[in-house]
């Protein structure tokens, strides 16, 4: 996937330097509704960032989603697991758009600054073999969730999350 140069969006701009990747969200209507008490799992494959990071080759970024209504996500429990090496992390952000839309969407312009100041050491760890349908057994980066509104939100559209790193070295 190519990412433009620089777009501009609410209080983020993604650089050619920024660490990205990008993941279908399954439709709002399958998702875990808030008051279910559990979550869906996303995961990327971050062997896909570019510039590459060799220690997170095999490593998975994760995030719990549920949907509060029909026309929300609400993202939480950001984790890294499967890195080779500790990998230092500033700053995590959550883009949504459209999936029949160009380029990597926005930042909800009242939340998303919500995991901004992250400032973590990714440690080593091991994936379990196979990856469970549940979420990792790990602390997540940050406890706060990220409420962002959906786009697709009838039928059986999707919308695309992208995340960018601020630094991940």
């Amino acid at each position: 996937m190519v990412w433009p140069a620089a777009v501009t969006c609410p209080s983020f701009s993604l650089t050619s330097s920024l660490k990205l990747a990008g993941l279908a969200i399954p439709p709002i209507s399958t998702l875990p509704m808030l008051t279910a008490g559990k979550t869906a799992v996303l995961r990327f494959a971050l062997s896909n960032l570019k510039p590459g990071v060799a220690p997170l080759a095999n490593a998975i970024l994760e995030l719990e989603i549920v949907a509060p209504n029909p026309t929300e996500y609400r993202f939480t429990n950001p984790k890294i697991g499967g890195s080779t090496a500790v990998v230092q992390l500033t700053g995590l952000h959550v883009l949504v758009k459209p999936s029949a839309v160009a380029g990597p969407g926005g930042e909800d312009a009242n939340q998303g600054d919500t995991w901004d100041a992250i400032s973590a050491s990714i440690p080593v760890s091991t994936l379990p073999n196979p990856l469970p349908t549940t979420p990792l057994s790990m602390t997540p980066l940050d406890t706060r969730a990220i409420a962002v509104g959906a786009y697709s939100s009838t039928g059986a559209l999707n919308d695309t999350i992208t995340v960018g790193f601020d630094v991940l070295q």
